[in-house]
């Protein structure tokens, strides 16, 4: 059990690293949920993502740090808005001993919008540093808190999702692209 709550620190502290935002609320209702078969398979750059399908319209995503024995595993799920992609990323819930410590533990979403091109998967999610920019000159009105040095969206669903539709192609809301590639099968 003591493996399982450093694994779960490390992703928390990953994630707090990586200075992503992340929201209390999915990004999706079912009608936005997609399957799209060929995003199922190993994808790799400095990490390792592995998708299997787990519902009818649901992932669970493996993530692997390449140089580390440090892993995430969340529940995904592919929304499609409008003519956009977007992964509603969800930890998976951890067995842990100590249930007071869980108790102070608040999972969150993040949502990341998505390409897939053959064997290229892109990837961006919003800059943290866009965003609170953006609060501060009052150029975006969204529910949120601030946690330490990040930003946590308190928006019900609906406000998000107009919220990355309206930004969905801003270089400065998304600005950097990721891409994996597909790992080939030996």
């Amino acid at each position: 059990m003591r493996s399982i709550k450093i694994l779960v620190l490390s992703v928390i502290a990953l994630f707090v690293a990586s200075c992503l935002v992340t929201s209390v609320h999915p990004l999706y209702t079912e009608k936005d949920l997609t399957f799209v078969p060929e995003l199922v398979g190993t994808w790799e750059n400095d990490d390792v993502w592995i998708f299997e399908q787990s519902g009818k319209n649901a992932y669970e995503l493996t993530i692997k740090e390449q140089d580390s024995a440090k892993t995430g595993v969340y529940e995904t799920h592919l929304v499609k808005l409008g003519k956009y992609l977007f992964l509603d990323l969800y930890p998976e819930e951890s067995e842990m001993e100590d249930s007071v410590y869980e108790l102070h533990l608040v999972p969150t979403h993040s949502f990341w919008r998505i390409e897939i091109e053959k064997d290229v998967l892109r990837i961006a999610y919003i800059d943290i540093e866009w965003l609170e920019r953006m609060i501060d000159g009052n150029k975006v009105n969204i529910a949120h808190v601030r946690l330490e040095d990040r930003v946590v969206l308190t928006a019900p669903t609906e406000e998000l999702q107009k919220f990355v539709l309206k930004y969905a192609e801003d270089t400065d809301a998304f600005p950097e692209t990721e891409e994996l590639n597909r790992k080939k099968q030996d």
